[in-house]
């Protein structure tokens, strides 16, 4: 660490020698005269246990009465400080003798130096252009070191921030402190008797727990800090208190000092709630969630006053049995500024056949706010098949395959339709991993194959189950919309060229069990993963506002929907 000194030595500004000028004469600087900056060695008698003076020359290319520059020592107790490093160097000097006229000698003496302690030193010049440094070079002062316990030469000492600013929301506080030169070979660790923490004057009603703790201990001193409690300044006016804190080892020592502490006072302007975008809001048709849709100011809601009283007192009333989960999420406070928010709702797909508008109400305390959410009608209109294959219908969504109507097993596009686990071709009362037929089954794709494929097997010839990659296409090139078509929920799903198939949410099997109808759908494809155990499938969920659609992995003894294609 470095360590500010103390140069004890009349000190002399440094002395500028004008020539006089004439219409001729050149000016000298530092940088026309190449000076050769020199530290020199300080001898034996320049070193006491506490002192030294240092030494350093200039000497100049050519005799000159004009040199403009600044001379200064620099001295710390690390090897590698900076040249110009502020809290080490003295801007002052005593010329002591000059050689000649090309070569001037300075020196600096310095007070408060610790015993047995090595210290590097450098001397240079500046003409606030340029500045040169001689080399660095070290001395070590005499006497035993001060950490030696056996001869101890500084006692104790307190370091503690004299200033403290608590915010005006208070709270836990600590100030650190040091206690130089404390060393528990002589003094044993810190007991209540010697190191006490109270409350002087004022504060009597704001601070509280006084103490301090996390005390360390080093080889140079020991290390902690001053703990207390702050109330939040809600008085309307700033406030301080003077707080003592006192070190006492008898016979060594008796220190005391005065930590003043301010706080500044919380705004009293009272909360207001702004709907930021207004009151009037609208939806899509397929419904779904919205969430941070509507946001929301509450002004002069600072963090300091989230910390103080807590989450405001929001409220909603909900009148649309439409409308779901309608809540406030969200809340951010900025500091000496505001909240801000946003309501988070879920909707309904509108299968109504006609517009509607529902109203919840949003409230802050005694504040609130109508506020209005219309949506229009979805269009659930399937389209019409575009053509038919061995009796049953197909539609062309523009993509590479014709895309089956229905599903396998149903009559009509809203069914569910019957359930096969995979690489079968008929159903069954139970679906486990140990009557899965192809389950661990080293077999490929298996797409219009009538031995595995369901579609191939029931529909015939031309038609099958679709690859990954179909899967794969239909996912990526078409729109997906979330609604009810007659009694069933799923997914209209939109091709490129306009025309449209529905997917709906059958669910699956497991053992006995049917899960998540109206929720969940999965789709087989014909292609196997590398496991030997699963297959690829649609896999569509959405629950709570929450939308997840993949084509993915699953186990092949599930029991799940097929929707087959036909090639163009």
């Amino acid at each position: 660490m470095n360590k500010i000194l103390k140069a004890s030595t009349v000190i002399f500004p440094a002395v500028l020698m004008l020539a006089a000028c004439d219409n001729t004469s050149e000016v000298y600087t530092i940088g026309k005269n190449n000076p050769t900056v020199t530290t020199l060695e300080v001898s034996e008698e320049q070193i006491g246990e506490d002192r030294v003076t240092l030494t350093g020359s200039v000497r100049w290319e050519q005799s000159t009465s004009d040199h403009s520059f600044d001379g200064r020592f620099a001295i710390s107790e690390n090897p590698d400080f900076p040249a110009g490093e502020t809290d080490t160097l003295y801007n002052n000097w005593n010329n002591i003798s000059q050689e000649d006229t090309t070569t001037h000698y300075y020196d600096c003496s310095i007070e408060g130096l610790k015993r047995g302690t090595t210290y590097y030193y450098a001397f240079s010049i500046t003409d606030d252009i340029v500045e040169v440094s001689g080399e660095t070079r070290s001395f070590t002062t005499l006497g035993q070191a001060q950490d030696d316990p056996d001869n101890p030469t500084d006692a104790p000492r307190l370091v503690i921030e004299l200033e403290y600013y608590a915010d005006a929301i208070g709270g836990d506080q600590s100030v650190p402190f040091i206690i130089e030169n404390y060393d528990t070979r002589l003094y044993g660790e810190l007991i209540d008797e010697i190191f006490l923490v109270e409350r002087i004057e004022g504060g009597d009603d704001w601070i509280t727990d006084l103490g301090y703790g996390g005390v360390e201990y080093g080889e140079d001193g020991c290390s902690g800090y001053v703990h207390f409690i702050v109330a939040p300044n809600e008085a309307g006016y700033d406030r301080s208190c003077i707080m003592s804190v006192r070190l006492s080892i008898e016979g060594v020592v008796e220190q005391e000092e005065f930590i003043y502490i301010s706080q500044p006072s919380m705004s009293v302007e009272e909360p207001n709630l702004i709907m930021r975008e207004g009151t009037e809001f609208s939806v899509d048709a397929e419904g779904g969630d919205y969430d941070t849709f509507i946001p929301f100011i509450i002004e002069n809601y600072s963090y300091e006053y989230f910390e103080s009283h807590g989450e405001p007192a929001l409220w909603i009333e909900n009148g649309a049995d439409w409308l779901s989960n309608v809540e406030y999420a969200y809340l951010e406070y900025e500091s000496g500024g505001d909240c801000i928010g946003y309501i988070n709702l879920t909707a309904d797909a509108n299968t109504s056949g006609s517009d509607r508008t529902g109203t919840f109400t949003f409230g802050f305390e005694d504040q609130s706010y109508d506020i209005s959410i219309s949506q229009p009608q979805l269009d659930t209109d399937l389209g019409n098949a575009t053509g038919q294959f061995n009796g049953h219908d197909y539609v062309d969504l523009g993509l590479s395959v014709m895309w089956a109507t229905c599903n396998v097993g149903a009559s009509s596009p809203s069914e569910y339709g019957d359930y096969y686990a995979w690489g079968e071709t008929e159903t069954k009362v139970t679906y486990t991993q140990d009557n899965c037929e192809r389950y661990n089954e080293d077999i490929g794709d298996i797409s219009g194959n009538i031995r595995y494929d369901v579609a191939a097997s029931n529909w015939g010839d031309g038609w099958r189950l679709p690859t990954r990659a179909e899967l794969e296409e239909l996912v990526d090139m078409c729109d997906w919309v979330w609604c009810r078509n007659e009694y069933s929920w799923g997914y209209l799903v939109i091709g490129p060229n306009g025309n449209k198939i529905f997917l709906p949410a059958a669910g699956n099997y497991f053992y006995q069990k049917h899960y998540n109808a109206g929720e969940m759908g999965n789709y087989w494809s014909s292609t196997p993963d590398d496991s030997r155990t699963s297959a690829y499938d649609i896999f569509f969920h959405t629950q709570n506002g929450y939308e997840n659609l993949y084509v993915g992995e699953i186990t092949r003894y599930y029991g799940q929907s097929v929707r087959p294609v036909t090639d163009k």
